[in-house]
């Protein structure tokens, strides 16, 4: 069969894990560097 829905599907994961990981380490450097 096609292989794009599996495609996509990680895409999102990875965008989504990646944006998340990007907002953590933004906010626990300002959280840091508010101290």
């Amino acid at each position: 069969g096609r292989q794009h829905v599996p495609i996509f599907i990680l895409e999102d994961m990875v965008g989504h894990k990646l944006g998340e990981f990007v907002l953590t380490r933004t906010f626990k450097m300002h959280s840091g560097d508010r101290k």
